[in-house]
């Protein structure tokens, strides 16, 4: 399997989301693994970064997020049966009993859907590609009354955001972070303002 840059990963999703009617696109199931899979993890050699820009990332997408259990807890596992491993249920509040849970990861799952759940362009507004370049790719989601900016940074440094706004976004629109932290204005055609650190994402509306 070759790996994609932005370029290749925004056009495969340019490709996904034109094969049907939007109407289908956003009632569809979105799996980043399941009962026939490898685990994300095991797949990303325990990257746990690449989990939660998958997450945020599906998060964030038009369509019905899926998890596949233990997902969310960092659960491991190979090529089916592995990737079937009973749940390492709680033993006591604090996680699993042999430690096996990420509760940094769980944290960010539940912000993650609390994301989704709080936003209705991220549950059922238009998607539009922004940018794909240099590891990093933005969209933006749009409802009636809400406009948002995703912004996936998969490189290894910080990334200075400059998105054309072309006709997507109006000069001297302000969009506040509500997925990491800073201010952004689309100034000279461009969305700029806000730098976004290694292997993360950010979400931004506008005010």
């Amino acid at each position: 399997m070759s790996l994609l840059d932005a370029a290749g990963f925004a056009n495969e999703i340019d490709s996904i989301l034109g094969l049907y009617p939007t109407q289908i696109t956003q009632a569809q199931l979105n799996l980043l693994g399941s009962h026939d899979t490898p685990r994300f993890l095991t797949l990303a050699r325990s990257d746990a970064s690449a989990l939660k820009l998958a997450l945020l990332f599906v998060m964030t997408y038009p369509g019905a997020p899926c998890i596949y259990y233990g997902d969310e807890v960092g659960m491991l596992g190979g090529p089916d049966p592995d990737c079937r491993r009973g749940f390492p249920w709680p033993d006591g509040d604090h996680g699993s009993s042999d430690g096996a849970w990420n509760a940094d990861l769980l944290d960010y799952v539940r912000r993650a859907i609390a994301l989704r759940r709080g936003h209705p362009a991220l549950c059922c507004g238009s998607y539009t590609r922004l940018h794909a370049d240099n590891e990093l790719v933005a969209y933006r989601r749009q409802a009636e009354d809400e406009t948002l900016i995703v912004a996936l940074n998969a490189g290894l440094g910080t990334q200075h955001l400059a998105l054309p706004a072309g006709s997507h976004l109006t000069e001297g629109s302000v969009f506040e972070a509500i997925w990491g932290t800073g201010t952004a204005r689309v100034e000279g055609g461009y969305l700029r303002g806000v730098s976004l650190p290694p292997r993360s994402g950010m979400v931004l509306a506008r005010q």
